[in-house]
């Protein structure tokens, strides 16, 4: 005879342990750091798929208003129309992750800084006085973190970006820190907030994810 409690039973341990995988998982979801990271690593994907425009999409609204999409894909267009070579993005990854601070309106900010691994391969159209010229830009501009391999004629470099990340609503965006950008940051960032993301930048205050 079936002892039906017996099956009953492990019935419910099975349930119980899938509802315990399930909360975890929620609750890993829901961390802000783990959602930054995703999200800088679907915009990444995009780039490297050469999907600016959807790219551009994880860019702040009001950041867009006053340096356009329009704008940035005509500055992407001009490099990638170059007969001369061809760009590829590779991977990238985040080597600084601050902290993360919250404004009175509960809004979450964070600053970021990445590398990212590009190919800059030469076409057959491109001269041999051209390809030498641009390797030495590339040396210039990037020293060690650029190499050039002959057999495959292209220049692979590395460059770091920077972004501040922040999310008023329920998603993620960025706004691009460059140095020339540097003096219209608070049209974006509240002045208070950035002073303390470039300072928690210079002290390293890095949050260690692993």
């Amino acid at each position: 005879m079936f002892d039906y409690n017996f099956f009953d039973m492990n019935k419910m341990y099975v349930l119980l342990i899938l509802t315990t995988i399930i909360s975890c998982t929620q609750l890993k979801g829901q961390d802000p750091y783990d959602e930054l990271i995703q999200t800088f690593d679907d915009y990444r994907s995009l780039i490297k798929q050469k999907k600016y425009d959807k790219a551009f999409d994880y860019y702040q609204q009001t950041f867009l208003k006053y340096v356009p999409r329009e704008q940035l894909k005509k500055q992407i267009s001009e490099i990638h129309s170059n007969k001369n070579f061809k760009v590829q993005a590779s991977n990238s990854e985040i080597v600084f992750l601050s902290e993360i601070i919250k404004d009175s309106a509960n809004n979450q900010y964070a600053f970021l800084r990445y590398t990212s691994y590009n190919q800059f391969k030469f076409t057959d159209e491109a001269s041999e006085e051209y390809k030498t010229r641009i390797k030495k830009m590339f040396q210039d501009s990037f020293g060690e973190k650029a190499s050039y391999f002959e057999n495959e004629d292209k220049v692979s470099f590395s460059r770091d970006g920077e972004f501040v990340a922040v999310k008023i609503d329920n998603d993620w965006r960025f706004v691009l820190y460059k140095k020339k950008l540097r003096p219209y940051m608070h049209l974006w960032i509240p002045q208070e907030i950035l002073n303390m993301l470039v300072f928690i930048k210079n002290g390293k205050n890095m949050v260690n994810r692993k």
